[in-house]
């Protein structure tokens, strides 16, 4: 179990904590990255009073190593990896999915938010089900959703219905018409990449969706939209699994940890643009036979 943070970041310099309850980690090598490129590494070999005094071991969980980030990259991409684990640190202002922490001023806060399906479920514009779909995701910031292939189209693979699923679902949390696009993923660093670019909040698409055509299992910190931190703790990471019938909707604000022995080549990240020229936007509907998921009751402190 890793905990940690990274407290400062430039375009020479990163610098921050990481500890974990397993093994000691003086001396071990981190690694840095920006947008799944390696721009530095350097050794958790730094004294640290305030985390001695604490009693995280002997105090020696500090690092500040260079790092060389690319021309035009952002200093919020930067995230720093334990050498050896799959667990990342990112920053307190870090860029996840692909949004900057100014864009989320243009998003509904989550009161507003609730508000507002509240007052589309009194007047039957969106169903039931619908209802417990974007309530659910606007105070979590995940959820899981169950694909159900049609019996009336055995030609259709899982995939396909993946994507046909996927559009509705961005569709109905802009209550507009999205262009959808896919990015498969080949390793751990290339799924964080496809997670932070996904989103697209200029046209108010703050999500992404997975769907995996194996087993797999993905941590997220639930409610990292609400506080727009982008902090992810591998201790406050909540399990969720993806397989070829489920898909998993996420807010680009929820940090995503991977798991060890996770399975992320091949993963689907889908994500889309809203149109603004559509002539009569209106709100995308589930298919009747789609039941959400509700995600299970859980205390945790960021929801609230």
């Amino acid at each position: 179990m890793i905990k940690g943070a990274i407290e400062e970041v430039t375009p020479q310099l990163v610098s921050g904590w990481i500890y974990s309850k397993l093994s000691p980690l003086r001396d071990a090598l981190i690694l840095a990255f920006s947008d799944g490129v390696c721009i530095g590494t350097g050794r958790v070999d730094r004294f640290r009073q305030d985390l001695a005094d604490a009693g995280l071991d002997d105090g020696y969980l500090g690092y500040s190593f260079s790092i060389s980030l690319p021309d035009g990259a952002d200093v919020a991409s930067v995230v720093v990896r334990l050498d050896g684990s799959e667990a990342v640190l990112l920053q307190r202002t870090s860029r996840v999915g692909g949004q900057e922490t100014g864009n989320r001023l243009k998003e509904l806060s989550v009161d507003d938010m609730l508000r507002r399906i509240r007052w589309l479920r009194r007047r039957n514009i969106i169903a039931g089900t619908e209802y417990d779909f974007l309530r659910g995701l606007a105070r979590f910031g995940v959820y899981e959703v169950p694909l159900d292939l049609n019996p009336a189209m055995p030609q259709q693979s899982p995939e396909e219905a993946a994507a046909i699923l996927g559009k509705k679902l961005l569709e109905l949390t802009v209550l507009n018409e999205v262009t959808l696009k896919s990015d498969r993923v080949s390793e751990v660093d290339n799924m964080l990449q496809a997670i932070r670019n996904g989103a697209d909040p200029s046209s108010g698409v703050n999500h992404v969706i997975l769907w995996s055509p194996v087993q797999t299992r993905v941590g997220v910190v639930e409610g990292g939209h609400l506080s727009g931190n982008g902090i992810t703790d591998a201790a406050g990471a909540v399990d969720y699994h993806l397989d070829p019938s489920n898909l998993l909707v996420l807010h680009s604000g929820c940090a995503v940890v991977p798991r060890p022995g996770g399975v992320y080549r091949s993963l689907l990240v889908m994500s889309g643009t809203a149109g603004a020229d559509v002539a009569e936007p209106g709100p995308a509907r589930l298919a009747e036979d789609v039941r959400p998921v509700p995600v299970p009751a859980r205390a945790v402190a960021a929801r609230r």
